[in-house]
């Protein structure tokens, strides 16, 4: 029997508990969540799991990918499925030497360093104007040619990160306009009134999905395919009974 553990949340109602780290990772009496559940299916006999990872789960891969090597995340899975290995933190400990808790603070600490050189080159750091708050992602923003328009990519609708919308942003009276959702490719203006970008399109009788490329004109208010490439699609497998999707 395989085990499906739902940790893909924004984690809301616990405020700014998981501005950095995602909820799976928020601890309880200094143990990540996730971690208590996962201890408690072992101790049950359970060994097979499917994490359903989203807000910052991709941040979380990455990282431990980057700094203790490719195999760590495959290693820590292992180490879990050993019959009287009860706890991920010592799985951690056992595969990159360091406690979770460790893990955790080497990640906030590299996030926080990358987000200070990103603001670096900001010369006044006060006087600005905030133009999207809501939500928790307002990113890749786009100038249009003659400088009246943003079109920017937002969550501010969703419930986490990795679910985005295309929105247009116009300077003249400050609004803010979804254009079309579930975006995640950055928009490209091709001239003031015609935008393009990509979008996955729904299975076909195959299975198969493409990523089409549309265009929207602003002066008529519609969007059509221009085309279609496909793309392969496949889960990364820490082991041979662990699967992240």
């Amino acid at each position: 029997m395989k085990i499906i553990i739902m940790c893909g949340g924004r984690g809301k109602r616990l405020g700014h508990l998981t501005d950095i780290n995602p909820k799976p990772l928020t601890e309880i009496n200094g143990k990540a969540i996730l971690g208590l559940k996962i201890d408690q299916y072992i101790k049950q006999g359970f060994q097979d799991y499917i994490f359903c990872i989203g807000y910052k789960g991709k941040m979380i891969k990455e990282y431990i990918a980057k700094e203790y090597g490719e195999t760590a995340l495959k290693d820590i899975s292992i180490s879990l499925s050993k019959p009287f290995n009860y706890s991920i933190n010592r799985a951690i400990k056992e595969t990159i030497g360091i406690t979770g808790e460790e893990l955790y603070s080497n990640w906030k600490g590299s996030l926080e360093k990358h987000y200070t050189q990103q603001i670096s080159n900001i010369q006044d750091k006060k006087d600005y104007t905030i133009l999207e708050s809501d939500g928790e992602a307002n990113i890749n923003p786009r100038w249009s040619p003659n400088s009246k328009k943003i079109a920017y990519l937002s969550n501010k609708e969703r419930d986490y990160f990795g679910r985005t919308d295309l929105f247009v942003y116009t300077l003249e009276d400050s609004t803010h306009e979804k254009i079309v959702p579930g975006i995640k490719s950055i928009p490209a203006w091709i001239n003031d009134s015609l935008i393009v970008y990509t979008k996955i399109s729904e299975p076909n009788k195959d299975g198969s999905k493409y990523f089409d490329l549309y265009q929207y004109n602003f002066e008529t208010e519609n969007y059509k395919n221009v085309g279609c490439v496909p793309v392969l699609h496949f889960s990364c497998q820490l082991q041979s009974n662990v699967t992240l999707t």
